[in-house]
């Protein structure tokens, strides 16, 4: 019917023509279009805080492992030197061995990941033949490692 009988078409309401209709959607997409427009600054925003968390706690996570690493490693140290013979070539050897231990476990215990990924890199530019055949080596050997398993 016509608007006088008081039906609509759908063509007619889609105009506006019955209750007011024309102004609900225009402000329904105007907020929409807010909302889409702020959603992605959003989205990034918080995409960026999620990680940087997660990095936060992965480097965290890492210096308390690398802080335990030490720990034992000291320990293992001590225990070298307290069970294998004093002197002697194997003593001094045992003892060299066991010094190594102590101190890599302190550095490790007293050094962050950022102080320890500068002093590699920088020990890396200054060798750079060494550290390739390190490279090498450490690679055969999971090579090996892997091929027989």
């Amino acid at each position: 019917m016509s608007e006088a009988g008081g039906y609509y078409s759908a063509r007619e309401q889609g105009r506006g023509k019955g209750n007011g209709a024309d102004s609900e959607p225009l402000a329904m997409s105007n907020s929409t279009r807010e909302s889409m427009n702020t959603r992605p600054d959003d989205s990034k925003q918080s995409v960026s805080e999620t990680v940087g968390e997660l990095a936060g706690r992965g480097v965290e996570q890492t210096e308390k492992a690398m802080a335990t690493v030490g720990e034992k490693m000291s320990s293992f140290g001590d225990d070298v030197r307290d069970t294998l013979p004093q002197s002697g070539t194997i003593g001094t050897a045992a003892g060299a061995v066991a010094d190594g231990l102590k101190s890599s476990g302190e550095y490790l215990q007293t050094h962050g990941f950022e102080d320890i990924s500068k002093d590699l890199t920088s020990i890396i530019r200054n060798n750079p033949v060494p550290a390739v055949w390190i490279g090498v080596g450490i690679g055969f050997l999971l090579g090996q490692a892997l091929v027989r398993k």
